[in-house]
């Protein structure tokens, strides 16, 4: 559904994501018959998962290490305690508004 309204939408001068620039690739592709091809959309859908799936081992591992870090290091963690308590109220709940 998300290939098809990106198709529908597609500007070849105008790439927005990493679904354009595949679909836009394709074309060219076939209009050489003799250059490599991609097979189909089910490669694109594979690439995506492999795209989100190493994101998300990449953020896992950093915040599981990180997670062992400070509870190793009880001055780390004072002091992570002490920036937040700087920044969040004590009867508020952190959220986006806090980034900067």
């Amino acid at each position: 559904e998300t290939i098809d309204e990106h198709r529908a939408n597609l500007d070849p001068d105008n790439p927005l994501d990493v679904i354009d620039h595949y679909l836009i690739e394709c074309d060219e592709q076939k209009k050489n018959p003799n250059g490599p091809q991609f097979k189909s959309e089910m490669d694109l859908i594979r690439t995506i998962f492999d795209l989100f799936a190493a994101g998300f081992d990449t953020s896992s591992s950093t915040l599981r290490w990180l997670i062992l870090y400070v509870a190793s290091h009880s001055e780390v963690q004072r002091k992570l305690h002490e920036e937040i308590d700087s920044v969040v109220q004590s009867d508020e709940e952190i959220s986006l508004n806090h980034k900067d």
